[in-house]
């Protein structure tokens, strides 16, 4: 596999994640406008922090894939050996920062019930009951191939 194989395959899994970082960043305030029946300038003050950074900084996402797919591209026309380690690890990259911006977008989600005392935390349980326990699957799934490129590469190396 070519340094060009991994640009055919990291460059447009970065527009990909990109756009659809973009589109939902765009959409959320939309989005809490309609559910709780808000005007546009009462926004910011019932969507949760975490939401906010994602939805005024989502360009840092996109800006993040696209530096991923260049370096993976960079780093494999340097050392064509790691190829395969390379994009194993370049996707799994892009794949975790999508993963971080869909929790920022659905932290609403993970909030736990409002008291008397204080608003919404962070609840784990939530965290694993929504989307019937999505995100900790993903994350799983995102971060075991990487484990495993490098395991593998030794193992190799080894024999």
């Amino acid at each position: 596999m070519t340094a060009k194989n991994v640009g055919l395959l990291l460059l447009p899994a970065a527009y990909v994640f990109a756009h659809i970082t973009t589109l939902v960043a765009n959409l959320t305030p939309r989005f809490f406008e309609i559910t709780y029946k808000l005007k546009p300038s009462e926004d910011a003050e019932f969507i949760p922090e975490p939401t906010q950074i994602a939805v005024y900084y989502s360009w840092i996402f996109a800006i993040s894939y696209g530096m991923i797919a260049l370096t993976g591209v960079f780093l494999a026309s340097r050392r064509p050996a790691l190829t395969v380690q390379l994009l194993t690890t370049g996707l799994s990259l892009q794949a975790f920062i999508f993963w971080v911006a869909m929790f920022c977008f659905c932290y609403e989600g993970f909030l736990g019930p409002m008291t008397l005392h204080s608003g919404p935390d962070f609840d784990f349980s939530y965290f694993f009951q929504f989307g019937f326990g999505i995100f900790p699957i993903c994350l799983i799934a995102i971060v075991v191939p990487i484990f495993f490129a490098f395991k593998c590469k030794r193992q190799t190396r080894n024999l």
